[in-house]
């Protein structure tokens, strides 16, 4: 009787003296992380985008473990797999300090030059680890709303040594500003945003590739609603081939699928999955609106 209650009891603090110094880790982490500049009292990181909002991340990147698991995501991985094989097909780009020397005849990237990526929606860094792990002169930033996330992923890196090749930034894509003509990959793995909020940082991210960059992007359909996979809770969140198409009509679709799949990611991408999967090219300046 009471000796099985004051067990529990301590039992019960126990988890919680765990989860308070997880929690606290995190946030010590994240003081070091780049943060976008603030828009004054109506900073729209602080607004609320639905149930999806910062508060939920953070809610959910404290408990211990990885949400989504460590592994890279799948179509990720495929899709690296086919920007590399065009890659090494051509001659490398100049290093920044010899960008001066480069011309236009220069391709954009070879398998080991240097490389510059953008995670958006990162989380708690699974597929930023995996990038930067492919070759030392590859850089990654990773932007993240959350950051208990991004604090996560910022021990995970200075554990693996790969400190330097990520750049954390805490940001709402509200905020956010990607720079235009710089990035060779921007990678979107299940970053469920509003239609408006979308499509304005769909836009940005054409712009952003330099002639030669790569978007990858996997996200839920519509046919997802109803399933226990994982995923938003609301239609306006949700994708189709369809919307995509639209979005990024001024590159060169090469992938563009809508398909069911299994999602072993974690705890909460687990089972039978509607998704649709994009990757696409900008091959000039020409077009990009």
């Amino acid at each position: 009787g009471l000796l099985a209650r004051t067990w529990m009891i301590t039992a019960h603090q126990r988890v919680s003296i765990i989860r308070a110094r997880q929690w606290l880790s995190c946030r010590w982490m994240a003081h070091s992380i780049d943060e976008a500049p603030s828009n004054g009292p109506g900073d729209s990181r602080r607004r609320d985008h639905g149930a999806m909002n910062e508060a939920l991340w953070d809610r959910r990147y404290s408990k211990s473990g990885f949400a989504y698991g460590q592994e890279p995501n799948d179509w990720l991985v495929e899709a690296l797999q086919a920007i590399e094989a065009t890659w090494k097909q051509r001659k490398p780009r100049p290093l920044e300090d010899d960008e001066e020397n480069a011309t236009d005849n220069d391709s954009p990237v070879n398998i080991c030059g240097e490389v510059r990526i953008l995670s958006l929606g990162e989380g708690e860094g699974r597929n930023a680890v995996f990038l930067a792990s492919r070759c030392d002169t590859w850089k990654v930033t990773a932007v993240d709303s959350s950051k208990m996330g991004l604090g996560k992923a910022k021990k995970w890196a200075s554990s693996l040594g790969l400190s330097s090749r990520i750049k954390l930034v805490a940001a709402d894509l509200e905020d956010y500003r990607i720079e235009e003509g710089y990035w060779d990959i921007i990678v979107s793995i299940f970053c469920p945003l509003t239609a408006p909020l979308r499509r304005r940082v769909h836009k940005a991210v054409t712009r952003g590739l330099r002639p030669g960059g790569f978007v990858v992007l996997e996200a839920f359909t519509e046919q997802q609603l109803g399933r226990r996979s994982g995923g938003p809770p609301d239609l306006e969140r949700l994708l189709s081939a369809q919307a995509l198409a639209e979005d990024f009509s001024g590159l060169r679709i090469l992938v563009l699928e809508e398909k069911d799949r299994d999602l072993q990611e974690g705890a909460y991408h687990r089972g039978d999955a509607a998704v649709v999967q994009l990757l696409a090219m900008r091959e000039s300046c020409e077009g990009v609106g």
